[in-house]
């Protein structure tokens, strides 16, 4: 018989595996990306015409909210520097503290303490001083292993507590 998705999951390695066109036109075809649209299609009909207030999250998601809230508290010890056209140099430090952190933040809502990359690529490129739509898109995986590996019930998808308290 087959093993339990999470259970194949967590034997491979997780990690970036798209740098080049090849690797991107292989993964474009994929089973994951298939899977990822689906994680993303279900994330968008769970939360439709749902008030946060009204979900009350399972221990994942709750996890999620407590840790974005922890980050987001955090932004304020790096106030804006100014003085640049794009970006600022306060979010290399910003950054630093993410990439310090990443783990302890990833270990409330998970035991595999890879994902935290994911949790860290989120937040954008501290050399390139920018966020972008491959920093949502981090965010999103880093959302869809939890649910892969375990961490988060289905239930917190389907039920629009994953998608709305992130």
């Amino acid at each position: 018989g087959t093993s339990h998705p999470a259970a194949r999951m967590a034997a491979v390695m997780i990690g970036p595996a798209i740098s080049s066109a090849l690797e991107h036109k292989k993964f474009v075809r994929s089973s994951t990306k298939r899977e990822l649209m689906e994680f993303v299609m279900a994330l968008n009909a769970s939360c439709k015409g749902r008030r946060r207030s009204a979900v009350r999250g399972g221990p994942c998601s709750r996890g999620v909210a407590a840790m974005v809230g922890e980050i987001a508290a955090c932004v304020k010890s790096f106030p804006a520097r100014g003085g640049r056209r794009f970006g600022d140099a306060a979010f290399r430090d910003l950054h630093a503290w993410l990439e310090a952190n990443a783990r302890r933040l990833a270990s409330r809502v998970s035991s595999h303490p890879e994902v935290a990359q994911y949790l860290s690529a989120s937040f954008g490129d501290p050399q390139r001083l920018d966020y972008g739509t491959g920093h949502e898109t981090a965010f999103l995986i880093f959302l869809f292993c939890l649910v892969r590996l375990g961490d988060a019930a289905q239930a917190e998808v389907s039920d629009g507590s994953l998608a709305l308290v992130a």
